[in-house]
């Protein structure tokens, strides 16, 4: 499953918005179920132990960019360099001093870059500062030369979840403009189909105008996409295992009626190196099928599109010869009691197991009742359960009376 929480303060009425969500998110995480979640654009330390605190217990394991098993008061000063700090606020107070919060962000990174390179290497300063502009706080550039656990600890923003047992795990930065980029790279074994690769990633979205510093390693927001893109397939097929799973929010899809393109040659690259499982394959029509949808409360730009993806390679089970159904949800769909979604995204969800039978005891696949209908025998009528019970009473009945007048035979009666 892969979902992009929306725990961003760019998204409609920022921090406010997100502190009415999160109770309703925290809820909708207690009842997931997947063998493996990834979660895009949770930035903050006490944000990520929410999502922690609120899953099912059977996810005893998860990985992101930052130790949660550390103290949240143990929080150090983000800033130290002075210098690159204050001329950062003198360049936002040049160029972007009076926008809104969410305009704000977009200004720094176009009008600011040259400043804003001076401090990105420090990702602790560089995610406080962002994160501080975003709430649109005064104070910024002196908050983050303070000891505080408002900032972007958890820099790429991703963070992944397993029932089972991770191994191989990496976390790896990528070379990004907009904010911090990165993937989260595990290995694990699961019963029925073996060893299991995932990357769980959220790379650069579609920014213009794109106008990255002088000496920036990319001229346009398509190559950084690329570049991106071939940093997660490349450690993603460098498996041993044929079993791949790729989530997350790839910011890359394809046009179709009633879906706009997103960085398409992305897209396209995705599609060579492995299967693309998206909303397309859930039967809904194309225009319904989008995980950014302007039918979204939280969605502001007015386009639909399909970037949230589940790329999948292999899974042909360890069971020779089993048969095997999947399929494709939208899920984290529910309006919640203040009138908005839980997320800016939908999420999605793939499934792949055992193909149900009529003998296997079990309500499923296409049966009316369990074991019945459908592709299974027709399920009885109730006059011939009536008429079953009532024979199998009268034999019951017959029974009972023969075995009695055995016993009463045996003591001589």
């Amino acid at each position: 499953m892969t979902y992009n929480t929306g725990l961003v303060r760019s998204v409609l009425l920022g921090p406010t918005n997100i502190t009415q969500r999160l109770p309703y998110l925290h809820a909708a995480l207690a009842e997931v179920d997947a063998d493996f979640v990834c979660f895009q654009e949770v930035w903050l330390d006490k944000e990520q132990r929410g999502i922690l605190a609120s899953m099912p217990t059977d996810y005893g394991h998860h990985v992101s960019f930052v130790d949660l098993t550390r103290p949240l008061a143990n929080t150090p000063v983000p800033c130290n360099n002075q210098t690159a700090v204050a001329n950062f606020g003198l360049c936002i107070q040049s160029n972007c001093g009076s926008l809104p919060a969410y305009e704000l962000i977009s200004c720094v990174t176009i009008k600011c870059g040259s400043e804003l390179v001076a401090i990105a290497a420090d990702f602790d300063c560089y995610g406080c500062l962002l994160w501080q502009l975003s709430q649109a706080n005064p104070t910024a550039l002196q908050f983050c030369a303070s000891p505080t656990d408002e900032y972007w600890d958890n820099t790429a923003g991703v963070m992944l979840f397993s029932k089972h047992p991770l191994k191989d795990v990496k976390t790896q930065f990528m070379p990004a403009w907009d904010v911090p980029r990165g993937y989260i790279y595990a290995t694990a074994t699961v019963a029925g189909w073996g060893d299991i690769a995932i990357a769980c990633t959220h790379v650069v979205s579609f920014v213009e105008p794109y106008a990255p510093p002088p000496g920036y390693n990319f001229k346009s927001v398509q190559e950084e996409s690329l570049a991106q893109a071939n940093l997660v397939m490349t450690q993603l097929l460098s498996s041993a295992t044929p079993n791949r799973l790729l989530l997350g929010d790839l910011n890359a899809g394809p046009e179709a009626p009633g879906i706009s393109a997103e960085l398409p040659q992305t897209f396209a690259y995705y599609k060579s190196k492995i299967t693309l499982k998206s909303l397309f394959d859930t039967g809904l029509q194309p225009r319904d099928a989008c995980s950014w949808c302007r039918d979204n409360f939280l969605v502001t730009d007015g386009e639909n599109n399909l970037i949230d993806y589940i790329g999948v390679a292999g899974f042909a089970g360890t069971t020779p010869g089993e048969k095997y159904v999947e399929r494709v949800e939208r899920v984290f769909t529910e309006i919640t009691p203040i009138g908005i979604q839980l997320s800016d995204h939908y999420g999605v969800k793939w499934t792949k197991e055992t193909a149900p039978t009529c003998s296997d005891g079990i309500h499923n696949g296409d049966e009316e009742a369990k074991d019945c209908g459908g592709s299974c025998d027709a399920c009885l009528t109730q006059p011939e359960c009536d008429a079953l019970y009532s024979a199998g009473s009268r034999a019951e009945g017959m029974l009972w009376t023969t075995l009695a007048l055995g016993v009463l035979a045996l003591v001589g009666l």
